[in-house]
């Protein structure tokens, strides 16, 4: 068991440490950026902003969770936006609409929104303040996520 977890800590560790240093700095900004339903992303104020991808695994299972809290009430949809990192469009709408996503999502087909944040794996999480400061920054599933939501966008 030691084993496992510093091996995993090995292989995380350097990402964690990356992701530890956006916290308190002001996010990338995002000019133009549009949803795939044509809403204009004006604000990356009080979000939480998942980058993900189709093909990715763990993606999946906090996409998931998302929606769930979105169909509970737990959380609104203007709290959550997330960034595909798909090549394929076609891919990621089909993505979409197979697992009934229910929140905004942006294609970050060419990689430039993903690079100005420094996405290196999915998920990769960010939660941001009123004044577009990273509170919080994770990648990987995170077994806490609902609870970190709660604790800072409220």
């Amino acid at each position: 068991m030691a084993l496992i977890l510093i091996g995993a800590l090995a292989l995380r560790g350097p990402l964690l440490v990356k992701l530890f240093q956006f916290q308190g700095k002001t996010v990338p900004a995002i000019d133009g950026m549009m949803t795939l339903s044509n809403q204009n992303v004006s604000s990356l104020s009080n979000k939480v902003i998942i980058f993900w991808a189709s093909w990715c695994g763990p993606c999946k299972v906090e996409l998931a969770r998302i929606n769930e809290y979105l169909a509970q009430g737990k959380l609104s949809p203007d709290q959550i936006l997330t960034i595909s990192i798909d090549s394929n469009k076609d891919e990621l709408l089909k993505a979409i609409k197979d697992s009934n996503y229910s929140f905004p999502v942006v294609w970050d087909g060419d990689g430039s929104v993903s690079e100005s944040f420094k996405v290196e794996v999915t998920p990769t999480i960010f939660v941001t303040n009123d004044q577009e400061q990273v509170l919080w920054a994770t990648s990987g599933l995170s077994p806490f996520l609902y609870w970190r939501i709660k604790y800072y966008l409220n």
